[in-house]
C-alpha cells in the first residue's frame, strides 16, 4: 500500500520483482484475487479478517518484520502528545486497554461501545483510514468503528473535545499532519526511525508485523512442483541468500572490518607471545631456584 513501510521495504528487498502499488487494501485484495499481483505484503492487523472473506486466500510468510504502533502528531504538537500519552498510561493501569484488546484483538467483538464526547475544549479532528478493516478501524452502517477509533474517541473524551474523524488514504496522512489539516493519526501507523523525521509519535499503544499472502491455488501448485526443483531451488537459495545478505546489504564490509582486527590482534599476539616466551626462558635458565621453579609451573 502506497505511503506503508512494506512499499520501500519491498522495494529495497526485492529489486528484480515487479512493484505494484495500491491506495487501499481492497484495492490490493481485488488486484491479488484477480491475478495481476501474485503476493501482497500487507499488516497483519487485519490479516484475520481477510482470510475470513476470502477463503482463497492463505499466507505465505507469517512475519517478516514488526513494529510498535502509535499515534502520529504534529512536531509542534507536543501538548497535545503528551495529553496522549496520559491518557494511554491511565487506561493501561485502570483495565480499560486490557478489556479492548480482549474484545478487538482476541475475541472479534466489532462492537463500538457508547462513549459522548462533550466538545467543551473544541473538537479534535483525527485522521484516520476505514479501509485498513477490523480490528482496527473501518465504516460499518456509515460510522467509524475499530480499535484505533475507540482508542481515539475515548482520548477525546478525556480532554473534554468532540471526536470527530477524517477519513483518508494512507499516503496523505504524514501531509495531513504537517500541514495541520487534522490534530493527530489513529490509524495502526508503524513507528519508524524514517517518518519520525516528519512527525511525532505517541508511546506505542501495540505491535503489528508485515506479511505476504497468496492464493492458496498458486501456492499449491508451486509446492507441487517444489521436490523437482529441490536441488536447483536451494543452490539459487544459497546464491540469492549471498548476494543479498553480503553484496546487496554491504556487509562484505563488516567481514573487512573483522578481518583488519584478526590481523592487528594476530600481530600484537605474536609480538607479546615472543616476549612472554624469551621472560620464560630466561626464567628457566636462570640458577635462582624461584624463578625457574615458577617459569616452569
Amino acid at each position: 500500500m502506497l505511503g506503508t513501510i512494506h512499499d520501500n521495504y519491498a522495494r529495497k528487498n526485492y529489486p528484480k520483482a515487479e512493484i505494484f502499488q495500491y491506495h487501499s487494501i481492497p484495492d490490493m485484495i481485488m488486484a491479488l484475487n484477480s491475478g495481476k499481483v501474485d503476493v501482497v505484503m500487507i499488516g497483519n492487523v487485519t490479516l484475520k479478517d481477510i482470510l475470513k472473506r476470502n477463503d482463497k486466500i492463505g499466507v505465505l510468510e507469517n512475519e517478516i518484520y514488526s513494529f510498535p504502533l502509535g499515534c502520529g502528531f504534529g512536531k509542534e504538537d507536543a501538548v497535545l502528545r503528551n495529553q496522549f500519552n496520559d491518557f494511554l498510561k491511565e487506561i493501561k493501569s485502570n483495565g480499560i486497554y486490557d478489556d479492548m484488546v480482549n474484545r478487538w484483538m482476541k475475541k472479534d467483538i466489532y462492537e463500538m461501545p457508547q462513549l459522548e464526547t462533550s466538545g467543551k475544549n473544541g473538537i479534535l479532528t483525527v485522521g484516520v483510514v476505514s479501509s485498513v478493516g477490523v480490528p482496527h478501524s473501518a465504516i460499518e452502517n456509515g460510522k467509524n468503528i475499530g480499535f484505533d477509533i475507540e482508542l481515539a474517541k475515548r482520548f477525546a473524551a478525556r480532554i473534554g473535545k468532540e471526536f470527530v474523524p477524517v477519513d483518508l488514504v494512507f499516503s496523505s496522512l504524514l501531509a495531513s499532519l504537517k500541514t495541520g489539516k487534522i490534530d493527530m493519526a489513529a490509524c495502526s501507523m508503524m513507528i519508524t526511525e524514517e517518518r519520525m523525521k516528519q512527525i511525532s509519535f505517541s508511546d506505542p499503544y501495540y505491535s503489528a508485523a508485515a506479511c505476504i499472502i497468496a492464493m492458496k491455488a498458486k501456492m499449491t501448485a508451486f509446492s507441487a512442483n517444489e521436490g523437482k526443483q529441490a536441488k536447483i531451488s536451494f543452490a539459487k537459495e544459497i546464491s540469492e541468500s549471498f548476494y543479498n545478505n553480503i553484496i546487496l546489504e554491504k556487509r562484505y564490509l563488516l567481514i573487512v572490518d573483522g578481518l583488519k582486527l584478526t590481523i592487528l590482534i594476530s600481530i600484537f599476539a605474536s609480538i607479546f607471545g615472543t616476549i612472554i616466551g624469551g621472560i620464560v626462558c630466561f626464567m628457566r635458565m636462570s640458577r635462582r631456584k624461584m624463578l625457574s621453579v615458577t617459569a616452569r609451573f
